[in-house]
């Protein structure tokens, strides 16, 4: 895992491109979504929670995987009928 990502704060977030900002959200996403330690995985997605707040703010787009997740899920009920 990369401590960069898990070691982000507002002064560093400000200060970063838009685009290594994506870059680092995307390795959040993975951090949150594949760590096998639970320290690691509330660290990311703290980070995520700043990325995304910053590229809010630059009004640049981006998914929010939580949310998108939820949303692609098949419906189990549609394979009864």
């Amino acid at each position: 895992m990369n401590p960069e990502v898990l070691a982000l704060d507002r002064r560093n977030i400000r200060g970063t491109d838009s685009n290594s900002l994506l870059r680092l959200y995307d390795l959040a996403n993975k951090i949150a979504s594949q760590s096998s330690l639970q320290l690691d995985r509330a660290k990311a997605d703290k980070a995520l929670s700043l990325i995304s707040k910053e590229l809010q703010k630059r009004n640049v787009p981006h998914a929010q995987p939580m949310k998108l997740a939820t949303t692609l899920q098949p419906n189990p009920e549609s394979r009864l009928s």
